[in-house]
């Protein structure tokens, strides 16, 4: 890792040659100024100066010039320590006691000690110090003598001798304590910088996160780790050292800010001590987005402005909240739809009651009046009564309580059907296509169910052409390899369908509305339009009956809807669960029959249309009733039970507990209420079952099956 800009300004190796460098060039200065003081006092001390003179310029000046490199620098201290050694001893030989180069002594052996080991210069110091014994030795004894009176007077005084030496001496060797201790020090302070330098180097380097540092005042990264190399696919060497912000970060954030302005102002607040964490959209080097999460910190040295950016990749974060979120949202909407399947449930069965009065009042009212003008005006009444009964199937259907009819379907023909009594309903604008499967797999459906549904979408796709358009319909038969979905979350698993599909080139749907398209009472229609139902009810319809809806959409391209039905072998029995209506049924009389029934004005309508075939009718309102009238006196030909009753017993227990008694009693099941009671674990697969409201022709076909089935057994 490359970290030069973070790296100690001033290690001790470097911050030694530095003052080394620097000193020497001082004293090479010091010398060149005592050169030129000795060239003046030549005349008064004589030729012998002169060697001074040369020594000095060639141990210190010369190397001044010569000896620049770091690689020099004990050669070139070495020289100087020695060259003003000897010009030292030179001038104290010459003057005695009051040479004053001794001044200088303590500074050189500085220089050794920072340059030379502590044995070296001790080993210089005491060859030094011998070296001004012998001179101070000759002077006192005579054989050396000063040039002047003033000057020999002092050299034959052994106290002068005594106190010089002992001063210079012990300078001296106080300075080669000092920076044998300072070096110490600094080589200590160095390694523990250099340590804690590499702890710093490890931890940015392998850091989780990518981590970029930017100097605020010159406007660029000063260092990166390998993780923000990777997350902007850009070399460290492009990130480092260049003003590369603009070229990472596009020019406004989703939230409309400025990225530069809004940068500033994150930065300025980093650099005030604060520690801001926020989101933020950077790019790549090759200009695609990656959503970030940024904190920022201020570091040392706080002279200068850096600031610190942790950056976190959040893409993966951001898609499993948004999955999360979508998951949310889809329970939301499936609660949504099983309250409302639940109200819808609840409504349709007392609906189906009243239904089921009105429509066995007209019944009864029919077979009692030949007056033509009554018949006319309750054939319509009827009619109107059963188209009731089949909205409040569907909505059974939406709420996946209906009782449906499956039966064996050609959907060719029932596209074709359909298509032919609605073409009615589409404006000329519109223009109609149709495309047919020829050999299309047959389906098990409800045939009613499946027209509501084909109908409910040739007319939404007819209100999403205002303008005109075209409409196609097409039958396909899919064999699906893989699962299969759309944006609703909607899915087509593997297996055999066949399709039926809509499409419409109208205005389509936004990603918004296509997500809520099947929602109850959701619409884009203007009030007193649509109901909202209609989708939802084709989706019911379609999960029922193990089936799927996929829609496609594109705003201002139009929409599909795809029917997918399972398709069935050509061998399989129908799955027919309901009773058919025969054309002619044959009517059974004089039957005694138990009927049970909560509904007053239900049970009151059956108990009328029972005796007017002939049958006698014994009536009770609970269960409970019931099972107490039966113990009593079962001599009963027949059972007529609601399901679903206030009380202990339900129809279903209410069977299962008379056939204990009477284990071939025939029973005959109504509910305006759920597929789900009258598939309850009670019922006998062979006892019929009765969906209210039912008409009088059901009913008499139910009997007189149920009560010959019970005399061939």
């Amino acid at each position: 890792m490359t970290l030069k800009t973070l790296q100690p300004h001033h290690s001790y190796s470097a911050g030694l040659r530095g003052a080394m460098h620097m000193i020497m060039d001082v004293l090479a200065s010091a010398t060149t100024v005592s050169v030129l003081i000795a060239m003046v006092r030549v005349e008064q001390f004589g030729p012998s100066f002169l060697t001074l003179v040369v020594l000095l310029v060639g141990t210190c000046i010369i190397p001044f010039f010569v000896l620049r490199k770091d690689e020099h620098i004990k050669l070139r201290a070495a020289i100087m320590i020695a060259g003003n050694l000897l010009g030292i001893g030179f001038t104290v030989m010459t003057l005695g006691v009051v040479a004053t180069s001794m001044i200088a002594t303590p500074f050189f052996f500085a220089l050794g000690a920072a340059v030379f080991n502590p044995k070296a210069i001790q080993s210089i110091l005491a060859a030094t110090a011998l070296t001004l014994l012998t001179i101070a030795g000759l002077f006192l004894t005579g054989l050396l003598q000063a040039p002047e009176i003033t000057m020999r007077e002092w050299n034959i005084a052994f106290g002068n001798w005594v106190v010089t030496l002992f001063i210079t001496l012990v300078f001296c060797q106080l300075m080669i304590l000092l920076i044998h201790s300072l070096k110490r020090s600094w080589q200590d302070t160095d390694s523990e910088s250099s340590e804690k330098f590499s702890q710093f180097e490890a931890l940015f380097e392998y850091a989780h996160e990518a981590i970029v540092i930017m100097d605020v005042e010159l406007g660029h990264f000063i260092a990166a780790n390998s993780k923000a190399e990777a997350l902007f696919g850009m070399p460290r060497e492009k990130l480092v050292g260049s003003p590369v912000f603009a070229e990472i970060s596009p020019e406004y954030q989703p939230s409309g800010q400025l990225s530069e302005k809004r940068a500033q102002l994150l930065l300025k607040q980093a650099l005030t001590g604060e520690h801001p964490t926020f989101q933020w959209t950077h790019l790549n080097a090759e200009g695609k987005e990656i959503p970030c999460e940024i904190s920022l910190s201020r570091i040392p040295p706080f002279e200068e402005q850096l600031v610190r950016a942790s950056i976190v990749d959040i893409s993966g974060r951001l898609a499993e909240q948004a999955q999360r979120e979508e998951l949310q949202n889809r329970l939301a909407a499936s609660q949504r739809l099983e309250a409302i399947g639940q109200l819808t449930g609840g409504v349709a069965h007392d609906f189906n009651n009243l239904l089921a009065i009105v429509l066995g009042n007209l019944e009864l009212l029919r077979e009692r009046t030949d007056d033509p003008s009554h018949l006319r005006l309750l054939k319509p009444s009827i009619d109107a009564t059963l188209r009731g009964a089949d909205l409040t199937r569907n909505m059974l259907s939406f709420a996946r309580r209906a009782p449906l009819s499956p039966s064996r379907l050609d959907l060719n023909e029932l596209v074709k059907e359909t298509h032919s009594w609605t073409g009615r309903t589409l404006p000329s604008n519109i223009a109609v296509h149709t495309i047919f499967e020829d050999a299309l797999w047959p389906v098990n459906a409800d045939q009613s169910a499946a027209e509501s549904a084909l109908i409910n979408l040739i007319l939404n796709a007819r209100d999403a052409m205002a303008d005109g358009g075209a409409l196609t319909l097409k039958t396909e038969n899919i064999t699906a390899n893989h699962q299969i979905s759309d944006a609703q979350g909607n899915v087509l698993t593997p297996g055999q369908y066949v399709m039926v599909s809509v499409h419409d080139t109208g205005i389509g749907m936004p990603v918004e509305t296509l997500k809520r398209v099947f929602e109850p009472f959701f619409t884009t229609k203007s009030t007193g339009k649509g109901s909202g139902l209609g989708l939802s009810m084709v989706l019911g319809f379609m999960q029922q009956s193990g089936g799927v809806v996929l829609v496609h959409s594109t705003p201002e391209e139009g929409t599909v809807f795809e029917l997918y039905f399972p398709a069935t072998d050509s061998t399989q029995e129908l799955m027919q669960s309901d009773l058919t209506h025969p054309e002619a049924p044959i009517i059974t009389r004089d039957c005694r029959i138990l009927l049970v029934e909560d509904q007053a004005e239900v049970r009151e309508v059956l108990q009328e249309m029972l005796q007017a075939d002939g049958h006698k009718v014994v009536t009770t309102k609970t269960a409970d009733e019931a099972k107490t009238l039966f113990d009593s006196d079962p001599a009963f030909d027949l059972l007529l039970t609601d399901v679903v009753m206030p009380g202990t017993l339900q129809g279903t227990t209410l069977v299962k507990s008379l056939r204990e008694k009477v284990p071939d009693l025939p029973a005959i099941f109504m509910s305006g209420y759920a597929s789900e009671a009258l598939q309850a674990e009670n019922i006998d697969p062979e006892d019929l079952r009765l969906t209210k409201p039912v008409q009088r022709s059901e009913l008499q076909a139910a009997i007189a099956q149920t009560i010959s089935g019970a005399k061939a057994s």
